[in-house]
């Protein structure tokens, strides 16, 4: 338990800027990945040439998700 050992302080209680430390950390690692996984998608995935109305349908469905507008898997495996 090697992690949390390192959010301890020295009566071996957590205090909660360690664990805030700790969860910044993992935060901006998880972000690092993320990065490095769309860039490796983007590099090894061909291009594709899409018309005007395939970008305008592209960005009103992207418009969508940000507004909360769409379902889930689950959702539909669920009805």
């Amino acid at each position: 338990m090697k992690n949390l050992e390192c959010v301890m302080d020295d009566m071996g209680k957590a205090t909660l800027d360690t664990i805030l430390t700790e969860i910044r950390k993992l935060s901006k690692k998880i972000d690092n990945i993320e990065q490095l996984l769309t860039e490796l998608i983007t590099s090894i995935l061909p291009e594709e040439e899409i018309s005007e109305e395939e970008a305008k349908e592209l960005k009103n469905a992207l418009k969508d998700v940000q507004a909360g507008n769409y379902v889930t898997l689950e959702d539909l495996e669920d009805a």
